[in-house]
């Protein structure tokens, strides 16, 4: 059975890149507020967990994309160091 301890390690090091603070930039607030126009959080969730709204799967790349540039680059290494 292979070593489980890179997997574990990976696996911990992309879920601390994804809970962690993420910071948006001004044209992505502007993207959200003028194509899904929240009145409050609680909306804003709403709309983006709704997976039939295309408008909402594009904010969500646009809020998530930097942080899956780094869980890319922390895959490509682990698959590297596994050959």
């Amino acid at each position: 059975m292979p070593n489980q301890q890179p997997k574990d390690s990976l696996i911990a090091q992309l879920a601390d890149l994804l809970s962690g603070e993420i910071r948006l930039s001004d044209a992505v607030i502007d993207y959200i507020d003028s194509t899904l126009g929240p009145a409050s959080g609680n909306q804003l969730a709403k709309r983006l967990m709704d997976a039939d709204d295309c408008e909402s799967s594009a904010a969500i790349e646009l809020i998530f994309f930097s942080r899956m540039k780094h869980c890319r680059k922390k895959l490509s290494q682990y698959w590297r160091e596994q050959i």
